[in-house]
């Protein structure tokens, strides 16, 4: 049990870091209204599809990218 608890005690706060710092909220929500203002030419450009950027301009802040729970 303890290699579990060790596990899980070392990952939560990270996480919690993570999502409680507003710099990373305010970043991800620039980044989003970013995604959102591409036309469609400079989505082909990046090999974006225009459902795919849809889908992730309108996830919450709170949904933050896996590597930022690190």
């Amino acid at each position: 049990m303890s290699a579990l608890s060790t596990g899980m005690s070392q990952s939560r706060p990270a996480r919690r870091l993570a999502l409680n710092n507003p710099l990373h909220f305010w970043e991800l929500y620039r980044q989003r209204r970013q995604l959102a203002s591409l036309d469609a030419h400079l989505l082909r450009d990046l090999g974006i599809a225009p459902a795919a950027r849809d889908a992730e301009v309108v996830r919450p802040a709170w949904d933050a990218p896996a590597h930022w729970m690190k």
